[in-house]
């Protein structure tokens, strides 16, 4: 194939099959004037795995090749670290989004079953700071590294909801730090809390959702597919985590109710002159019953 181009005086590319493996590779042949551009040109390269097949590359490097004597030496390669961010941005958002949050937040709902009132709020506090640190860390780690792969960004559903998530992550934050105070809860307090407790909790389902749209993306599925396994089920872990949580914080919600709708009567003993009498008083019944002992 040969085609014309206003840069180029021919661009030639050539499809061929090697024999021995059966394994296709492009050559690309092209000549350009030297005029304009200097004695030394970038050449950016993409690699994969071998074969003729239509896939996400799993690197990319730079070449700078000096043209009067067609020298080539690589000025950087970004496979290895972007790999290693990858993985490290997987598993600090599956940990936050996954875990840490889900807490926070099933902590604030049942805050009433815990026995000192204080309790509820340092662990809610912790749980979130601590979500949101991990995954601020996270979302830069995916960001340099796709700088330094010279990826596009906020290009699929997985990179546009995680923008999403962090900017709203991070509203969600801002109203946290600058809470009014609890008493008297005037007009100021619940706006807030409408805003903070609304916004907690779609950021919470987009967070989550986003761990699983992230995982099956092909490019997981084909480099990492071993790795992506593993988070899968250390998501699957968390989430039977949370639903204990869940089922022991609404066990103890149900155990409140049933014990105000039936109080407990306690007997006391009445001396009256010679006789003693069982003296049995409930919350609901203002009267008392008398058993003659």
């Amino acid at each position: 194939v040969s085609i014309k181009d206003p840069k180029y005086n021919t661009i030639q590319y050539f499809q061929i099959r090697d024999p021995s493996t059966n394994v296709w590779h492009t050559d690309l042949i092209f000549n350009r004037s030297l005029e304009g551009i200097g004695y030394i040109v970038d050449i950016i390269v993409a690699y994969g795995p071998n074969g003729n097949l239509w896939e996400v590359h799993k690197g990319q490097a730079v070449f700078k090749v000096k043209l009067l004597d067609g020298v080539a030496y690589m000025d950087g390669i970004e496979g290895d670290l972007k790999e290693s961010s990858v993985k490290a941005h997987a598993i600090l958002m599956t940990f936050s989004w996954g875990f840490l949050m889900p807490l926070g937040i099933l902590v604030s709902i049942y805050r009433a079953q815990f026995a000192k009132r204080t309790r509820w709020f340092y662990l809610h506090r912790f749980s979130q700071t601590l979500g949101v640190l991990l995954s601020t860390i996270g979302f830069a780690l995916i960001v340099i590294a796709k700088n330094g792969g010279k990826e596009t960004h906020w290009n699929g559903n997985h990179s546009i909801i995680g923008l999403a998530v962090m900017i709203i992550a991070g509203i969600v934050t801002v109203f946290a730090v600058s809470r009014p105070a609890a008493e008297p809860e005037g007009l100021c307090r619940a706006v807030w809390k409408f805003f903070h407790t609304k916004f907690g909790y779609g950021v919470q389902i987009l967070g989550f959702a986003n761990i699983f749209i992230g995982l099956k993306q092909a490019y997981m599925q084909e480099y990492f597919q071993d790795f992506t396994g593993r988070i899968q089920s250390a998501a699957c872990v968390q989430i039977v985590i949370i639903g204990a949580f869940f089922l022991f914080f609404k066990c103890l919600e149900l155990k409140v109710i049933a014990d105000s709708e039936n109080p407990v009567s306690v007997p006391t003993m009445i001396n009256s002159g010679d006789d003693d009498y069982f003296s049995v008083s409930s919350n609901e019944n203002s009267g008392e019953i008398f058993f003659h002992h």
